[in-house]
């Protein structure tokens, strides 16, 4: 939580900070918070990383992704997967006009922005499954 309000603080100070203080004074520190912001970000990634507990939820996730994304059986196949190949197919033909780049660029870009949802709603259905498969086991036991 520390985290999150220390980059917002840093994202706002650089955006704002030469609006909010005219002059050299909200220039300054502007440009401070600006290059503070990166080195920060990469020293929170790398306690990330480098924390064991964050590894281990890490993998939790990862495996209920790859559980949700497939066919779960109260659930069946996620109901996104052909929306995601659709929308990144049409971020591709959206960014064609600037040749291959363009193409990969417009696919990525929709690929990240649908992709999150996807993974949430994957996620979401693996711990649905897993929650309804506690309960049964509970009511047979």
């Amino acid at each position: 939580m520390a985290y999150a309000v220390i980059a917002a603080l840093l994202s706002s100070v650089s955006l704002l900070g030469g609006r909010l203080v005219p002059g050299e004074v909200g220039a300054r520190a502007a440009q401070v918070a600006g290059d503070a912001l990166p080195v920060f970000a990469i020293l929170g990634t790398l306690a990330l990383l480098l924390s064991p507990v964050a590894w281990t939820g890490a993998f939790k996730v990862l495996g209920e992704f790859r559980r949700g994304v497939g066919r779960l059986p109260d659930y069946g196949p996620h109901p996104g997967t052909g929306f995601l190949i659709a929308l990144t197919g049409a971020g591709a033909l959206a960014g064609s006009r600037g040749g291959l780049m363009g193409a990969m660029g417009g696919a990525a870009f929709m690929f990240i922005c649908i992709g999150a949802m996807f993974a949430f709603g994957a996620v979401d259905r693996a711990r649905g499954q897993d929650r309804l498969d506690r309960k049964r086991r509970g009511e047979e036991g």
